[in-house]
């Protein structure tokens, strides 16, 4: 299957730039973190400024960072991520008729990012950011019905999208056991693909699309106490439309698609 190449591929390259940054001296303080994650989830679909599609509800995840702490307070923190879920449904068909159905998710998140720790005073600490990004998915919209009790046939897609993450993070210890965290920053997108399977409507078409480079948003704060560590997040999404692809003389594009992400993270820190 496609996207199993593109799973494949993100695995790869994560192994190849950890192994390429390393150095040979790290020092003894590495952070390793398991955590679960609960998203409230929200994609939307736009044509001329008029919403076609809306989806909403809980997405859940597991995933794993590692922290490396370098000489001179430098950090490399890769990781990975799962996720999964089905969400309502409400759009409309190209004749404009409303209808209800699910969508079911899967996904894959890899990240690692490079920081620089400055501290200022002996509490506060300041950590610019950079790095780089993929998140990949399947978007299973199911069957549904139009207003009517008409059926609404549904498809699949599969969507890459490789960003670099652009941010500053900060700590505030509180003890020697507890301190504050946040960080924000921006989502700069390299490169978008979503390939849609119509052979479930009557159609035997796949077309690849590459829908528009946006920047988006990502924020964190949380609390850690010992080596358990929770954090409220939001996390961006923002396509404009493709350009027209053609198969079989048929012409097909993605619609301007935004995706906002709500969630909380509880993460054991060892």
């Amino acid at each position: 299957m496609k996207m199993e190449k593109y799973y494949r591929g993100a695995l790869v390259f994560a192994c190849v730039l950890l192994c390429g940054l390393m150095p040979a001296q790290v020092l003894a303080e590495n952070e390793s973190d398991i955590y679960f994650v609960f998203e409230n989830y929200t994609w939307k679909e736009f044509s001329g400024g008029s919403r076609l599609i809306r989806e909403s509800g809980p997405l859940f995840g597991v995933g794993f960072a590692y922290q490396f702490k370098f000489r001179d307070e430098v950090t490399l923190k890769p990781g990975v991520e799962l996720f999964a879920g089905s969400v309502d449904d409400d759009g409309t068909t190209q004749a404009g008729v409303p209808f209800r159905t699910t969508t079911d998710y899967f996904g894959l998140k890899l990240q690692a990012e490079v920081g620089r720790r400055f501290a200022l005073g002996k509490a506060f600490s300041i950590e610019p950011i950079g790095g780089i990004g993929v998140r990949a998915w399947m978007r299973d919209i199911n069957d549904g019905r139009a207003e009517g009790g008409s059926p609404v046939d549904g498809y699949n897609e599969e969507w890459v999208s490789l960003h670099l993450r652009l941010g500053v993070r900060g700590g505030l210890d509180l003890s020697n056991a507890s301190a504050l965290f946040a960080e924000v920053g921006l989502k700069v997108p390299l490169y978008n693909e979503s390939t849609r399977h119509l052979a479930n409507g009557g159609l035997d078409d796949e077309v690849t699309m590459h829908p528009g480079k946006m920047v988006s948003l990502f924020a964190e704060t949380g609390l850690k106490l010992r080596t358990f560590r929770i954090s409220v997040f939001y996390d961006g999404l923002r396509f404009s439309e493709s350009d027209v692809e053609y198969n079989s003389s048929v012409g097909y594009y993605q619609h301007e698609s935004r995706a906002d992400i709500y969630g909380i993270k509880a993460a054991s820190t060892f």
